[in-house]
């Protein structure tokens, strides 16, 4: 016994000393609650008056704590068999609170720990680690039991996937040992976005005016989960499927990049809100937008390469996906800025983690920001990675398909980027004239998560735009880009407009330039177009373009264009367009209808239909519906066909909310894609006005995916009664053909104050159709009962039975899949049978299967029965005496156990008790963790406040 207290004594000192500490507060607390009250109406008068007068705050005030301690020390020793073990003594200790309270009167801490019954020598190991049980949401149905009936709800204000959390806040900073997420986005050279479990340090130092004057962000993480950043070109649609399912919850991070199709240039980011912009269904990876987007933005430019030409928006995800196998790789980095001069500002920021391949990636860099008048600002950035981070993919049909980004085999680069900004606001009635221009380099090997670069790459950017000449309004535009060995780009342009009463007249000149240098081909093209709008009245307006070739080099094709238009406003509600244009590079048609029934809800249908010598003829019919029919019923539908000489898809999503009464709500989705290829598509007649904003990727050589998901859903909370329905069928037909259902079944109720019942249903299969095998299962089912009389409560119920069948798939274990079955049953209860004595009943019985081979109808199983028996006897000044009987049974061994157990335990309050005793049976009541060498002392030492 001195040998294991020696080797464990740091620990035990620790235990000790928080008991004893939170044992003589709750007896402080006690006696100033019993005696700090007292005294004469005078002196209640003059703590009254000394009130007012400030005095040091305290050390530590809480506003909430709770918590348990509890050591149990215990000599065990085996009876009977030729092999006895020897007596082995352990120290088992647990340590779980929560609290929350002002440190000085400055500082908020939110603290929690809850260490699990474990060997002392384990207790305080691995706090800070993240549980990777509590990742996967894996809950053993034996420990808890489902519904206890004391009306207890669960709050979490300190999230944690790990043992401890701990959150310091004052003024507008921070310090964290949790769950958070960490976004470096403040430069454009270096985005970084994760959700991490580890440390985090906010410290922020706010100036005069509000703003931070300085802000240092550290971090340091435990990844227990992959990160994913998809590029989907937008289809028009509103549903879209990212390339992992199985995602962290809210870790993702999604938001929509116009770019230039061109050079690839971002023009605009727009960042969605969880909610408000999307729906995302972690469990399936599926995200549908709250509004469509639009496959093209108009670019606000009346020259078109080729019919519907325009800016090219592309929706990005950022996120989280559960890991199979875990690492011990921590990732860190810092993010730090601030006012160095009254108009100097500087930065810095660093991150590093280690990807799935085992290499660990870097990014580091700086930037500064020169204001040199109110008006006019310079910037700079200069970032380097190292090797690259994995998983990233590319879609082009809304995440039927993906094509992986190639890995950067160049092992590190630098990248730079110089700006120059002016922004002088105009006159009230007036435009602002707006001058924005970058030089932007990036060495082969630069990496970010959301792109490779395989060569070096140099790209220049001017924009201006503002009033001229009095009423005129101009807008120029350039960029050019390099990548060297693979092409050379420019565009250009410069437009002149002005309005004339009704009519607005502009003119336009576009330069662009495309050599692929990796094939020996050079495009040339200048356009010349002018404009007429006609405004008849507020309700209707006409335009017209006339584009000419004014220059080109052989290999480029003629591109004279005609295009007439028009816009009525019908109604108040009903907007109709219609646009037709023709010339040298084929013919297209734009027509489209939106009725706003209401401020909530829109109805909208567009057809669009377009030729290209090259690339043949395609034609888009959409129609969609969105907002509110009516109080209880909210709605949105869209159907989408595509139609063309070389691809064919098809798009439908729909989803109803109906609340037919109060407490009630009924839901129904369904959503289809899919996509067929009829021939390869052929390279344009002008390349650069195909997406050449994203590169970097490789085909995988996925073909093409068609899916289907249809789901209904039924929620009624009212009372004392809460029901929950879910049920969604999802068919995949690609390479192999799968289908899954999904049912999730949540039943509780309050039948009356004494009695409440809950039932919970999880079901889940997933099956390959085309060799009719089963890929995955997973069935989970819990009853639960509470009977807790609220007049007299000398008997309380709980009990619960729970059913398990899972058979997990090949690709989350390393090993063969295998198939694994349990059924618990388990009942407890306590009788006051005066105030004295008191008697406890548990019975339990679980059944555990597995089939190693789910191709064969093997199983190994085991059945057990425990049956314990207690009695508690209060004997006067505090004392307690407690006997019990256990009895365990397991069928398959032939075994039946039985025996005693005594207990003796003292109250010195309602927080603290000792207890000691001996274990007269050879096996403990734990059927999670049974051992056959538990006889022998016992004592034991609990805490709780």
């Amino acid at each position: 016994m001195s040998q294991y207290i020696q080797n464990n004594k740091k620990t035990l000192i620790i235990i000790i000393g928080l008991a004893l500490y939170c044992w003589f507060t709750g007896i402080y607390l006690n006696w100033a609650v019993a005696y700090g009250a007292e005294g004469d109406g005078a002196q209640a008068q003059e703590e009254t008056e000394n009130a007012a007068i400030p005095t040091n705050p305290p050390a530590f005030e809480p506003e909430f704590m709770v918590g348990l301690i509890d050591l149990t020390w215990s000599r065990m020793e085996s009876v009977g068999g030729t092999d006895p073990y020897p007596p082995t003594v352990s120290l088992d200790g647990h340590i779980a609170f929560y609290l929350k309270g002002k440190i000085r009167g400055k500082y908020l801490l939110s603290a929690r720990m809850d260490t699990g019954e474990k060997p002392l020598a384990e207790l305080l190991q691995h706090l800070t680690l993240k549980d990777p049980a509590d990742i996967l949401r894996k809950i053993d149905p034996e420990r808890y039991y489902p519904v206890y009936g004391d009306q207890s709800t669960v709050s979490n204000d300190a999230v944690s996937d790990g043992k401890l959390y701990v959150r310091l806040e004052w003024d507008a900073s921070q310090v964290l040992f949790g769950d958070y997420q960490v976004s470096l986005n403040q430069t454009d050279l270096i985005q970084y976005n994760r959700s991490l479990y580890g440390l985090n340090v906010n410290l922020k130092n706010p100036a005069p005016d509000g703003t931070n004057s300085s802000a240092t962000q550290l971090f340091l993480a435990e990844p227990f989960s992959l990160h994913s950043c998809d590029i989907m070109r937008a289809t028009g649609s509103m549903l879209y499927y990212l390339k992992h399912a199985d995602i962290v919850v809210a870790s993702d991070l999604i938001k929509v990049e116009v770019r230039n199709a061109v050079s690839g240039a971002v023009l605009s980011t727009i960042p969605l809100v969880s909610g408000r912009d999307y729906d995302l269904d972690y469990a399936q990876g599926r995200l549908i937008l709250k509004r469509e987007l639009a496959a093209v933005i108009h670019s606000g430019q009346i020259t078109t390469v080729v019919p519907n030409d325009g800016y090219i928006p592309y929706l990005i995800a950022d996120y989280e996906f559960t890991m199979t196998e875990f690492t011990n790789h921590p990732g860190y980095g810092m993010r730090t800025s601030g006012m160095i001069l009254s108009n100097l500002s500087l930065g810095g920021s660093f991150a590093h983690e280690t990807t799935e391949n085992g290499t660990d990636y870097q990014i580091f860099g700086a930037d500064s920001r020169l204001q040199l008048t109110p008006n006019i600002s310079l910037s700079g950035e200069w970032a380097q990675s190292e090797q690259s981070l994995s998983e990233r993919f590319y879609s082009e049909d809304g995440g039927l398909t993906y094509s992986e980004f190639a890995a950067n085999v160049l092992g590190g680069g630098s990248s730079w980027k110089i700006g120059l900004n002016l922004d002088f606001p105009g006159e009230p009635s007036g435009n602002p004239f707006l001058l924005k221009s970058y030089t932007l380099y990036r060495q082969a090997g630069f990496s970010t998560a959301e792109g490779e670069t395989l060569h070096d790459f140099r790209e220049h950017h001017l924009e201006l735009a503002g009033p001229v000449f009095g009423d005129h309004l101009l807008k120029l535009g350039y960029t050019s880009t390099t990548e060297e060995r693979m092409k050379d780009t420019s565009d250009a342009l410069l437009q002149l407009s002005r309005e004339q009463g009704k009519i607005k007249l502009t003119e336009e000149l576009h330069s662009q330039n495309y050599a692929d240098l990796s094939a020996g081909d050079y495009y040339q093209d200048v356009l010349g177009a002018f404009r007429v709008d006609y405004r008849f009245s507020d309700a209707a307006t006409i335009y017209g373009t006339e584009q000419l070739s004014l220059s080109r080099n052989e290999v480029t094709p003629q591109n004279n264009r005609t295009l007439l238009g028009t816009q009525i406003n019908i109604n108040l509600k009903t907007v109709f367009n219609l646009e037709g244009s023709t010339g040298d590079l084929g013919k297209a048609v734009n027509t489209g209808l939106q009725y706003q029934f209401t401020p909530d809800q829109q109805l909208y249908t567009k057809v669009s239909f377009e030729t290209d010598p090259a690339l043949g003829q395609t034609l888009i019919s959409t129609v969609g519906e969105r907002g509110k029919m009516s109080e209880r019923v909210e709605a949105y539908a869209e159907h989408r066909v595509g139609s063309g000489t070389y691809e064919n898809s098809l798009s439908d999503v729909f989803g109803i909310d109906f609340t037919p009464q109060k407490g009630w709500l009924l839901t129904f989705n369904y959503s289809q894609s899919q996509i067929q290829q009829l021939a390869a598509r052929p390279a344009g007649s002008y390349p650069f006005s195909e997406t050449a904003a994203i590169s970097g990727f490789e085909s995988d050589g996925t073909g093409p995916m068609n899916r289907s998901v249809v789901g209904a859903g039924a929620v009624y909370h009212q009372d004392a009664l809460e029901f929950k329905n879910a049920f969604e069928v999802r068919f995949d037909e690609g390479a192999i053909q799968t289908t899954q259902y999904l049912l999730t079944d949540t039943f509780k109720n309050e039948l009356n104050q004494n009695w409440t019942y809950y039932c919970n249903l999880n079901y889940s299969i997933t099956k390959n159709d085309t060799d009719e095998s089963e890929l995955a299962r997973f069935i989970e089912t819990t009853l639960g009962f509470a009977y807790r009389p609220v007049q007299n409560d000398r008997l309380n119920l709980i009990g619960e039975y729970s059913f398990r069948d899972e058979l997990s798939p090949d690709g989350q274990t390393s090993a063969t899949s295998y198939r694994e079955c349990d059924q618990v049953f388990s009942v407890e209860g306590i009788w006051d049978l005066n105030t004295r004595w008191q008697m406890g009943e548990k019975i339990a019985y679980k059944h555990a299967a597995i089939q190693l081979d789910p191709g064969t109808d093997a199983w190994n199983g085991n059945d057990l029965y425990l049956w314990v028996n207690r009695f508690h006897y209060h004997l006067p000044f505090h004392w307690e005496i407690s006997p019990e009987y256990r009895i365990l049974k397991d069928i398959q061994a032939g075994d039946e156990k039985s025996g005693f157990l005594l207990a003796v335990y003292y109250e010195f309050n309602l927080h603290n008790r000792i207890g000691a005793g001996y274990n007269f049976t050879d096996f403990n009541d734990d059927l999670m963790n049974l051992n056959d060498h538990s006889r022998g002392f016992f004592i034991n030492f609990s805490h709780q406040w």
